[in-house]
């Protein structure tokens, strides 16, 4: 694991998307007019809200500041749920309202967010895509602020452009986020000043509207995929004539295109209003001090056009019969979705909406268990399902819905094994042993997120206050769970048998719209006739299965500690038990009712050796998936309801093993998971065959993107079809067995050295005690951990040069990327500076191909140094666009190449680059996340500790001339490897004839 300030801590496992299964896009809100209120009743209402809020402050004791603007939460006075306390709510007198909650994780953190209601449902024909065109002109220019500045101030205060600054624009709001990464008053002051800048001052220069223009094209175009294409004609079939079908914030090409500066301008403001605008900050905050400057920014905006009310309605036709359409794409995954409106109230968040949503996710959980097992047991077609019931859509109408996705060409036969289980569920109900699992589900998570609330993260917080609309109110967890707990009180399973009957029940004029590679002789009729045919299969009452009890509670006699040490100025305790099992403990408090863990076996994908090291990735899906000797997979989910332990072992370059987080009263109980996985694996053929059957429909989407056919194919050329770093054939995947993995693994996962790390709330002596009686049970281990030195060793490939590669997706999408080959990250400083040099390379990238040339949405540039492997290092900058500006890209790349390796960059960029990095290190040392990651080896790598101790020492050393000296070190005097992946179109006429010279590695031709 790479344990750097500048990359987060990730643990390697190779992901494989084995199915996109088709999701409804959300029906949102189109704009409805009101009438304008005075401002005598404005004013009237904030008073009254306010001397509700004195009145409620006094009777709970809390003195509060004298500001005349503080009422009661949103929302609050419609909902039987109670707001969160802590949170403060106001309103001025120009209609803007502010939230603000003092939360310290992290502890010097402060999260400020601007939601406007506003977004593309409101935009006039000529205005398709200016909402989210406004978004981009906030950093382009205001009043106050040059154009081109705005990025640059908040870089130079410690904020990492995309990371910490951002904005979206949706149907029906535009949200602006600042991520401060300390609490200093200037900062907020200054960062309060650039969001009152955005709110009215935006300057609409001609000349900036035009250079960001190119920005916006660039994102449409790499926006614009099968997927995308798929979701608009759902959403234009589904609720046709809403603005969910006709106004994607995207836009339309022919007016981002063409238009003026002046239109933005007045549709800026017409929608930009005070009333319309929430503030919200979230951190180590004061909140007095935080109202007060809410109040000096803010108070003097008013908006110039008269009031629009809330953009909360659309019309959908309930009585719309039932009608098919079938999307063809010869990249799409097989789905089918089943739709139907209904008339409904305006729901809020109470506790009925919360028992209603609540009592669908127990049915999902039970179908989703159902699936599971018979895909277990039986060779289905299916590869997933699932059912929704959607309120609130368009403000008055509930949508049901149920999605199915299945291996290509099976649609029928999917329907057929799902759609039953649907009618399975409304004749037969469901057993106690289905709904009790459910339930304890359910009960887990609130009291999980109730122990934790005291810690809970303040992006949750402000997450939370921007998605609250006319409906939400912002509650405690302790809250919640109070709430759930009176709910769960007068649950039965058959109540929510009657629930679902009540809404599932009500389908029966179904839309259906259904994504193909290739419909074939079908058509819309013998679709929609193939779902009522599925729909009427009886599958009889399902089998009734017992929960079975967890088998593995004892491993043997307790374990001795034989080694009981401290280490002092990190606070972290080692201990040694006689079986050579390593166990190191450090108490924080930085999560409440949290223990992180890591338990590391010493092996992994190395131990495999370089020929099977792709066997990894068949480990990672496979071997928990095949359970234990005594409990096959769906025993195990039934096992963990109620549990906050997962069961899962996992596996990286030199470790098997596996990281997470528990609640301390389950810390024993996952231990012993993680221990009858190591002791007792099943290697059962079932879990196999599931990986398996997934794998064509991720096979056949690889060249779909130019994307996917970058990440795969360069990876190819880079290492010489290395199967340590590339992606395995179809075929070589499908020749994988459990026979061979169980015989690579042997008995390394009873002998290999072992490490156990336990970082949070917890009592030292009861976690010691639980060791003890799991892994210190186990026989001896080896004292000895293996180097695997033949397995370390790499070489890159001689195929160095430019390099044409070519998707399937759209004709002028184009990825472009070029690759250096640099020195591995065993030098501390050295990897610092070189992920430091590659953050300077993005600024300059960003302000040169964004900002001034328009030639690419994103560009960024990255560096890649192993630990594991000696001498592996990448340096990478990777790019999309215009397929028209491929030239353009590698000149403006080789201009900055040639610059930082021959010139000092300046000082302001350097500090640019390099200020967000210590603004990280306030909070480094109080998130557990660090420290897992760095004392998970404290024991068998305690060098990493004295890494751990000065790198914020060694990054500070970095200079300016470092920069330079490595840049020309590690850049310099060598031909790179560049790709370019193109449409197939561009493919020269000649090589048609021939195999694809840059072949995929599924073992078919490209």
């Amino acid at each position: 694991m790479r344990k750097n300030i500048l990359s987060s801590i990730s643990l390697s496992r190779h992901a494989l998307a084995a199915a996109i299964i088709f999701s409804t896009p959300h029906i949102s809100y189109a704009q409805e007019q009101v009438e304008n209120q005075t401002a005598e009743q404005e004013q009237a209402e904030i008073k009254q809200d306010d001397d509700n809020q004195i009145a409620k402050n006094a009777a709970d004791k809390i003195e509060i500041s004298p500001s005349p603007y503080r009422v009661k939460a949103w929302n609050s006075d419609k909902s039987d749920l109670p707001a969160h306390p802590d949170i403060i709510y106001g309103r001025l007198p120009n209609g803007l309202k502010y939230a603000i909650k003092k939360n310290s994780r992290p502890e010097n953190q402060v999260l400020i967010r601007m939601a406007v209601d506003f977004g593309s449902a409101v935009e006039g024909e000529d205005e398709q895509g200016l909402a989210h065109f406004i978004e981009h002109m906030a950093f382009n220019g205001t009043t106050n602020v040059p154009e081109g500045e705005m990025v640059k101030i908040l870089e130079r205060l410690g904020l990492a452009f995309g990371a910490d600054t951002n904005a979206s624009t949706g149907f029906t709001q535009t949200q602006y986020q600042l991520d401060l990464p300390n609490n200093s008053a200037e900062l907020i002051e200054e960062s309060l000043f650039l969001m009152r800048e955005t709110a009215s001052e935006i300057s609409f220069a001609p000349s900036a509207v035009e250079a960001e223009r190119g920005v916006i094209l660039e994102e449409m175009r790499v926006r614009e995929n099968y997927q995308y294409q798929a979701y608009r004609a759902a959403s234009k079939f589904l609720s046709p004539g809403t603005y969910s079908a006709t106004r994607f914030p995207i836009g339309a090409e022919n007016i981002l295109k063409t238009a003026p500066a002046d239109r933005m301008k007045s549709l800026y403001q017409k929608w930009y209003r005070p009333d319309r605008t929430r503030i919200i900050v979230v951190g180590a905050v004061d909140v007095d001090h935080i109202e007060s400057h809410i109040i000096d920014q803010f108070s003097d905006w008013s908006g110039s056009a008269a009031q629009y009310g809330p953009i909360n309605g659309c019309y959908i036709d309930v009585n719309r019969p039932s009608e098919a359409q079938i999307f063809e794409h010869p990249q799409i995954t097989n789905s089918i979705l089943l739709a139907q409106f209904f008339q409904d109230k305006f729901r809020v968040d109470d506790k009925e909406r919360l028992e209603t949503s609540l009592g669908l996710s127990i049915i999902n959980q039970i179908l989703s268990s159902r699936i599971g097992r018979r895909q277990q047991e039986e060779e289905l077609v299916l590869l997933g399902g699932n059912i929704s019931y959607d309120m609130n859509q368009c403000r008055e109408y509930a949508q049901i819905s149920s999605s199915i996705s299945s291996k290509d060409g099976e649609w029928e036969r999917a329907l057929n094994e799902f759609l039953p289980m649907i009618k399975q569920i409304s004749d037969y109900g469901f057993s106690d042993t289905e709904f009790n699992d459910a339930i304890s589900r359910i009960d887990q998570n609130f009291r999980d997120n109730a122990a934790g609330e005291s810690t809970t993260s303040s992006a949750t917080f402000a997450n939370a206050l921007v998605d609250a609309n006319d409906s939400e109110v912002v509650n405690s967890a302790i809250d919640l769970l109070s709430a759930w707990n009176e709910i769960k009180s007068h649950l039965d399973k058959d109540k929510i048998h009657k629930l679902f009957n009540n809404i599932y029940g009500k389908m029966d004029r179904p839309l259906v719209f259904m994504a193909t590679k290739n419909k074939g002789d079908i058509d819309e009729k013998y679709l929609l006739n193939a779902v009522n045919k599925a729909r009427e299969i009886d599958f009889g009452p399902p089998k009734q299965r017992e929960k079975a009890q967890f088998a593995y509670a004892k491993f043997g006699k307790a374990g001795k500690v034989v080694f009981d040490d401290k280490i002092d100025d990190l606070d972290i305790r080692t201990i040694r038990f006689k079986n050579g099992v390593m166990l190191n403990l450090k108490n924080t408090d930085f999560e409440a009712s949290t223990v992180r863990f890591a338990v590391r076996a010493a092996g992994g994908a190395l131990s495999f050796g370089r020929d099977n090291a792709d066997y990894s990735t068949f480990f990672s899906s496979t071997f928990a998936q095949g359970g234990v000797g005594k409990h096959d997979i769906s025993d195990m989910r039934s096992i963990l309801a109620g549990s906050s332990a997962s069961f899962d072992l996992d596996i990286g370059d030199d470790y098997f093993g596996e990281y997470g987080t528990v609640s301390p009263n389950d810390l024993k109980f996952q231990m012993q998971l993680i221990a009858s996985l190591m002791t007792d694996p099943a290697y059962r053929q079932d879990a196999v065959r599931l990986f398996q059957k997934a794998l064509p429909e991720f096979y056949t989407k690889l060249k779909s993107t130019p994307g996917s056919v970058l990440s795969i194919e360069s990876a190819n050329i880079l290492n010489g079809d290395d199967p340590r770093f590339t992606l395995p054939s179809l075929a070589r995947y499908n020749e994988m067995n459990s026979a061979q993995l169980k015989k690579l693994i042997g008995n390394q996962l009873m002998t290999a050295p072992l490490e156990i790390t336990l970082i949070g709330t917890f009592d030292q002596e009861d976690a010691i005690k639980i060791i003890a009686e799991t892994f210190g049970a186990l026989p001896k281990r080896n004292d000895i951990i293996p180097q695997f030195t033949q397995a370390r060793e790499t070489n890159w490939s001689d195929n160095r040069g430019e390099h044409i590669l070519y998707h399937l997706g759209e004709r002028d999408q184009l990825a472009w990327q070029r690759v250096w080959t640099i020195s591995d990250g065993r030098e501390q400083k050295k990897s610092a500076a070189m992920d430091l040099l590659a953050r300077i390379i993005n600024i300059k990238l960003t302000d040169k191909l964004r900002e001034e040339l328009g030639a690419s949405y994103s560009a960024g540039a990255s560096a890649d140094m192993s630990e594991i492997y000696p001498n592996r290092g990448s340096f990478s900058i990777t790019t999309n666009g215009n397929v028209d500006n491929a030239d353009l890209i590698g000149k403006v790349v080789d201009d900055i190449i040639a610059d930082v390796t021959n010139n000092l960059v300046s000082e302001d960029i350097f500090n640019r680059a390099r200020t967000p990095i210590l603004e990280n290190y306030r909070d480094w040392k109080s998130k557990n996340s660090t420290w897992v990651g760095w004392i998970d080896e404290a024991q068998t790598l305690p060098s990493d500790l004295d890494k751990f101790r000065h790198s914020e020492d060694i990054f500070r050393s970095i200079t300016i001339e470092d920069i330079r000296i490595l840049a020309a070190e590690q850049l310099s005097g060598q031909k790179p490897f560049t790709f370019k992946v193109m449409h197939e179109s561009y493919r020269p006429k000649a090589a048609e004839t021939q195999n694809d010279t840059a072949q995929l590695a599924t073992g078919t031709e490209g």
